[in-house]
């Protein structure tokens, strides 16, 4: 594999470093995701994912695209050539389109087919995806209200993952994804993800993807179907998509719908069994645009169950996990549904206004009712009351979709597209003062506007770092930002730092580079979040060794020798002035030792074998690069004398010798 290096350099900088950005992958690249050749450019509109110039294009109907220029301009409508005996560039119900930074469109998608743009009508990469399609009757197209995301995680630009779920009339096909490779304009065939358990599963209708809460990874969001067992219907999944790719075992949020059937308050156990019908898994889900929240809207017109056609929730985006459902559709009473409550009836699709609290609900109602509801209202009787009808005659079985300009749409009827439109940002919040036009769009559309999470790319920014350090530093605790939105980019859980000297990274989790290790001279540090992460980032740091004179471990050259059952203190022999302490290296044969007390007491008593000694004194404080810790020394013990009498032993008293 090439590296396409793109040199970042900022020129308000004048310490001595240079950074690059590296982005694994053939030159090619640079056309797709279009990332500029000197510097990184971030989007203007990072928290606003309506924006996105990635989510520029949406598809529908019979080859009609719409886009919006640059992300927030007004919709321009296009076509291309549309084959309806092959469902070429034709789609029924859930679409996905995906486009580069500047909202140039890559590809799409109709759930059971994906092309790629070429100037002209698109070419077909792959006709093997799995979107529900009622069992083949609506030909090789999906027929799910949402049933297909696509998905990109912003350090991995090169890939778009696509996920497509069952529709509520076919058979059960499962959840499966394919990935797109910009690079080498390939897929791979679909593979099924399994529950958390490793089990095959129903989903419903209803998927949709979000940031996790570090803000670079991705959780894709699925809700499991109630066809056969019930109470699945209860339960979602949440797959993660990081650096490493995706996590086959997803999250499960177990039972977080309440009990199926319903319990009234009017004593005597007044209870309502619940039951399935396939309708009730469709609908959509979509989670708010801050990730704290999710909404479900379904196909569920009357029974036990009514008031769960609308139902908000909390999202952990740290665990993926939903919690605290809240069903709104219907206020129970004491008997049955309180009539004193609107009955806002089944849901078709539903959308986030920006400010992630006012829930805009595509109903199945009347002739397709548009309605608003405050889901931080409180209670689910107050989120019931604060509902409005915005337009009732939007129509039955559509999508409703935030476009880049600030305004709502939805497929019309034949060749329309409808318009709904705010005096302003607050009033598109609260659902006040819309007025409603239509666009022409030159071919039919169809039920669904295309489904997308296509984060801009952010980098990774290594220049808050030191870029120069002398060997006698400590450790260096290296970190890295995100050049686009801020905030800390590191990732503990990988092992993600490492630098042409090696051993130098003593952490290769937490980034700490010791310059005692590394040495004289210039290294290269890199940075990559994880091993599927094709952006790695590097910083050069200069490391030199200062003139300053190493510790002192200077001894006398002259140890005098002592005799067994003697001592001498060393410190009388050092001629430096550090502190340290003395050790013996290596002692002459026998079976008694002399041995060191107090640090600095050479202690020969008890006998101690005589002979030659090895002493070696060793800085307390252990200096750096290539200082000396430590000098050593002989010290000799003599063995105690034997004496010795010659000569004439005998003598007479009074006499000498």
């Amino acid at each position: 594999m090439q590296f396409c290096i793109i040199n970042t350099e900022k020129p308000d900088i004048t310490h001595i470093m240079r950074i690059d950005k590296i982005i694994l992958g053939l030159l090619t690249i640079i056309s797709f995701i279009s990332l500029p050749s000197k510097a990184q450019v971030c989007s203007p509109n990072y928290d606003n994912p309506w924006e996105w110039a990635s989510h520029a294009t949406w598809f529908t109907g019979d080859g009609v695209f719409i886009n919006f220029p640059d992300g927030t301009g007004a919709p321009v409508i296009s076509t291309k050539a549309v084959d309806l005996g092959t469902n070429t560039n034709h789609a029924y119900e859930g679409t996905a389109a995906f486009s580069d930074n500047t909202g140039t469109l890559i590809g799409w998608s109709n759930g059971r087919k994906l092309w790629r743009e070429d100037g002209a009508d698109g070419i077909l990469v792959a006709s093997d995806m799995v979107a529900g399609n009622e069992g083949g009757s609506v030909g090789e197209r999906s027929s799910a209200v949402q049933g297909i995301v696509a998905v990109r995680h912003p350090n991995i630009p090169e890939k778009i993952f696509i996920f497509t779920s069952d529709d509520v009339l076919s058979g059960t096909i499962g959840m499966h994804y394919t990935v797109y490779d910009i690079i080498t304009q390939t897929s791979t065939a679909p593979i099924r993800l399994q529950n958390d358990v490793g089990g095959d599963y129903r989903g419903t209708e209803q998927i949709d993807a979000t940031f996790h809460a570090n803000g670079n990874d991705i959780w894709v969001v699925v809700r499991q179907s109630g066809r056969g067992t019930f109470n699945n219907f209860r339960s979602f999944y949440s797959y993660s998509i990081t650096c490493n790719g995706i996590n086959p075992v997803p999250v499960k949020s177990q039972d977080v719908v309440p009990q199926l059937g319903h319990t009234y308050a009017g004593g005597g156990g007044n209870f309502q069994a619940g039951m399935w019908s396939n309708d009730y898994g469709r609908g959509a889900l979509k989670i708010s645009w801050d990730g704290t929240k999710a909404a479900t809207g379904n196909h569920i017109t009357g029974g036990s169950d009514a008031d769960e056609a609308l139902m908000v929730f909390d999202f952990d985006n740290a665990t993926g996990l939903l919690s605290n459902a809240v069903p709104f559709a219907r206020v129970p009473g004491d008997w049955g549904w309180d009539n004193a409550f609107t009955n806002w009836g089944a849901a078709y699709d539903i959308e986030w206004a920006p400010d992630s609290r006012g829930l805009y609900i595509s109903s199945i109602s009347g002739g397709g009712d548009l309605q608003w509801f405050d889901t931080q209202a409180g209670s689910g009787s107050a989120i019931n009351s604060s509902g409005k009808l915005i337009y009732n005659s939007h129509r039955q079985f559509t999508d409703i979709k935030l476009g880049g300009d600030g305004k709502l749409y939805a497929p019309g009827l034949g060749q329309n597209l409808n318009q709904y439109s705010f005096p302003s940002l607050n009033d598109l919040n609260n659902g006040n003062g819309m007025s409603f036009s239509s666009i022409a769009t030159g071919r039919a559309v169809s039920l669904g506007l295309s489904n997308t999470f296509i984060p801009p790319i952010d980098y990774t920014d290594l220049s808050g770092n030191s870029t120069t350090m002398d060997c006698t530093d400590p450790p260096y605790n290296l970190g890295v930002v995100w050049l686009c939105r801020g905030g800390s980019a590191e990732d503990n859980t990988v092992s993600g730092w490492s630098s042409d000297c090696g051993a130098c990274i003593t952490d290769a989790a937490n980034g700490i580079f010791d310059p005692a290790i590394a040495e004289l001279g210039t290294h290269k540090v890199y940075y990559q979040r994880g091993v599927t992460c094709s952006q790695i980032d590097s910083l050069e740091i200069t490391v030199t060794c200062s003139v300053n004179p190493c510790e002192d471990t200077t001894l006398s050259n002259v140890i005098t020798p002592i005799c067994v059952n003697q001592t001498a203190d060393l410190t009388g022999y050092e001629v430096t002035s550090d502190p340290g302490t003395w050790s013996i290296v290596s002692s002459p044969a026998g079976s008694n030792p002399a041995v060191i007390t107090g640090g600095n007491i050479f202690d020969a008593i008890g006998s101690a074998d005589a002979g030659v000694y090895r002493i070696r004194f060793s800085l307390t404080s252990v200096p750096t690069g290539a200082c000396p810790d430590s000098s050593e020394r002989n010290i000799i013990v003599n063995a105690l004398p034997v004496p010795t009498i010659t000569g004439n032993t005998i003598v007479c008293e009074d006499s000498t010798t």
